[in-house]
């Protein structure tokens, strides 16, 4: 049973009617209303979108879309309802997805946010056509990126295909056969398409690394970003992480000659691009694989 289908009688918020699409009508303010997101994580996979996600909805004003933690809300329709039919899940409609699977347990909060590493394919970023087509004003999104030493991110990417999709072969093989091993790690060309239409304050870049050492530092500066109370968390579990009995082989893992020329090239245009955008990239290309 697919973790939806295990709400599936949940229909809408409380003290809110679904009248169709993205509208609901608020019972208590007797107004018509949209419950669509406007706050999103778009980080590469394996990045810590997971663990951020878990303490974004831990903040009273912050609302992180459940069931589904990714569900693509803005990914083109028929892309994205073939993608949950091979998981067993079927949608009817694209508001069917918003009312089913991303809005249980809301509660009137400020924000709603979700976290879809669908939004890092240069397919599927979010386009300015796609927030008017949907009556949401460009100036109330803020996009959350967060990026990972590209060659730590290649070996967790690595790791999590041998462990969940069933791959056979060495990190050389990842690297010559999967595209995506290298394109998820061109961060820049990423990030430059939401730059292209929203301001400098409304995209803030984080690190992972620094999200893991500093959480507390690193997620006052998120609530600063969005306007929320500050907010003082018990602890930080980190979720979605590689189990320890893979993690222990990390340090084993070697790149041929070959794999690091191909990954070096195809990093470097995107480091250029990076440099531009940010005051200090926070890895050096010639030292990516020391």
């Amino acid at each position: 049973m697919s973790i939806v289908n295990r709400f599936i009688g949940f229909m809408s918020p409380p003290y809110y009617v679904h009248v169709g699409e993205e509208r609901f009508f608020d019972l208590r303010r007797i107004k018509l209303c949209r419950l669509t997101p406007t706050l999103f994580i778009v980080g590469a996979q394996k990045s810590g979108t997971s663990s951020l996600h878990a303490y974004l909805d831990q903040h009273p004003e912050i609302f992180m879309t459940k069931p589904l933690k990714e569900p693509g809300y803005y990914v083109p329709w028929p892309i994205i309802k073939s993608y949950y039919e091979n998981k067993n899940t079927r949608f009817i409609s694209r508001s069917d997805l918003l009312r089913r699977g991303m809005l249980a347990g809301y509660n009137d909060e400020k924000i709603i946010g979700e976290s879809s590493t669908f939004y890092t394919n240069g397919d599927y970023n979010i386009s300015e056509n796609a927030f008017k087509k949907n009556n949401i004003s460009i100036d109330d999104v803020k996009i959350i990126y967060l990026m990972k030493n590209p060659i730590e991110r290649i070996i967790s990417h690595y790791l999590h295909a041998l462990r969940n999709n069933n791959f056979e072969g060495d990190i050389n093989k990842f690297v010559e056969t999967n595209p995506e091993a290298i394109g998820i790690s061109c961060y820049g060309k990423q990030i430059e398409t939401y730059y292209s239409y929203l301001s400098t304050g409304q995209i803030l870049l984080l690190n992972f690394d620094t999200l893991i050492h500093h959480t507390q530092k690193v997620m006052n500066r998120v609530y600063d970003f969005l306007g929320v109370s500050d907010f003082e968390h018990d602890g930080f579990e980190v979720f979605n992480a590689s189990p320890a009995s893979q993690e222990k082989h990390r340090n084993q893992i070697m790149f041929s000659d070959k794999s690091k020329t191909t990954i070096q090239k195809a990093l470097l245009e995107d480091y250029q691009i990076l440099k531009k955008i940010m005051h200090a990239v926070p890895w050096s290309l010639e030292r990516l694989f020391d």
